[in-house]
């Protein structure tokens, strides 16, 4: 995977100082402020070329001042931050209004609802299901982020959007230390998502399910190549996940669990990986 160039589709930056976010109490290791020059340090060893902003789950009254000061940062051509996942309320009457303002800037390519809050059973809901339809006729994608658990949520919802591209976070968020039967329930519905024609899968890192643990490569390595597996070489793209990675690992073990995971791989496999098909779904 050397010299190979990077588009990474999956990092945050923030500043408590400026936007809340609540959940952050939860996590003590955690800083209330990373920048974009820590984000840079943490990728000096990596060929970084593009990166794309991923949304930092904020109260809903502070959804459009993240929205403007991310825009602002893509503007500037001073960094490699080109593409943005945005934070959004499905549930709101006012998306419609809220997305067309941002998507017309050109650097929203996808958009995160978060479910950690939310019963999955009011993603039923025609207001949600209509505003994840507008998603795919704006040609933006969607970010599924949920729980093992509920992955049979998504799923339907994947299947009453099919003009929606679904990008399925973390790997699934992989149970790291579950059961196995929820092992076995993530297995089976990374297939099942797989199986479905409007979703690609995003290898970024999901060992912040574990918050206590110290995760090593062996634990992750069965849950990369049965996502890699799944999806195929043409709907995966890389995310680093920084700086939530750095609780319980960092960006450099994440790189080390793929190229062991994957080390079989041919280089235009990784080629793929790592920049081009995030070229291709991301419109960068």
């Amino acid at each position: 995977m050397k010299d190979i160039s990077v588009i990474d589709t999956h990092f945050h930056i923030w500043n408590t100082n400026q936007l809340t976010l609540e959940w952050l109490e939860a996590f003590s290791s955690l800083k209330k402020i990373y920048t974009l020059d820590d984000y840079n340090y943490a990728m000096k060893s990596q060929a970084l070329v593009k990166a794309c902003y991923a949304e930092v789950d904020v109260i809903k009254e502070d959804l459009t001042k993240e929205a403007d000061h991310i825009v602002s940062v893509c503007a500037d051509d001073a960094n490699k931050v080109v593409a943005i996942t945005l934070g959004g309320d499905l549930f709101s009457n006012d998306f419609s209004d809220y997305i067309h303002k941002y998507h017309k800037t050109g650097y929203v390519k996808s958009v995160r609802h978060n479910f950690f809050a939310c019963d999955p059973d009011a993603i039923t809901e025609a207001i949600f299901i209509q505003n994840t339809k507008l998603l795919g006729k704006l040609n933006l994608m969607f970010n599924l982020t949920m729980l093992a658990d509920f992955m049979p949520y998504g799923l339907k919802l994947v299947q009453q959007c099919p003009e929606t591209r679904f990008i399925v976070d973390h790997c699934g968020f992989y149970p790291l230390k579950g059961e196995s039967e929820l092992i076995q329930q993530w297995r089976e519905g990374i297939t099942r998502y797989a199986g479905e024609k409007n979703t690609i899968c995003k290898i970024s890192e999901f060992c912040f399910t574990a918050p206590e643990y110290k995760w090593k490569i062996a634990d992750v390595v069965s849950a990369i190549k049965h996502c890699v597996d799944s999806f195929g070489e043409d709907r995966i793209v890389y995310g680093s996940n920084w700086p939530v990675c750095e609780m319980t690992g960092s960006v450099n073990l994440w790189f080390e669990a793929l190229n062991e995971a994957l080390k079989d791989k041919p280089q235009s496999f990784w080629h793929k990986l790592m920049h081009k098909n995030a070229e291709h779904y991301y419109q960068i």
